[in-house]
């Protein structure tokens, strides 16, 4: 199962809130950024948006699809 899910996305598709699948913790987009910068979520980096500078999440890229962020 994924640590992290997305649960809500903006009408630009910015994912928005997101779930910790081990602790069933709702997060919003600031704060799963402050954690995977912190260590907390291992297997994701944080990216910076061009043109907003809008920090997110995004899985490591590696082969296993099944720790991808999904909605």
């Amino acid at each position: 199962m994924n640590r992290l899910s997305v649960i809500m996305q903006d009408e630009s598709g910015l994912n928005t809130k997101f779930r910790d699948n081990y602790t069933g913790e709702l997060l919003s987009r600031t704060e799963t950024v402050r954690r995977v910068k912190n260590g907390v979520y291992d297997g994701y980096h944080v990216r910076t948006q061009k043109g907003t500078n809008i920090k997110y999440v995004a899985s490591n890229p590696d082969k296993n699809k099944t720790n991808n962020l999904n909605k």
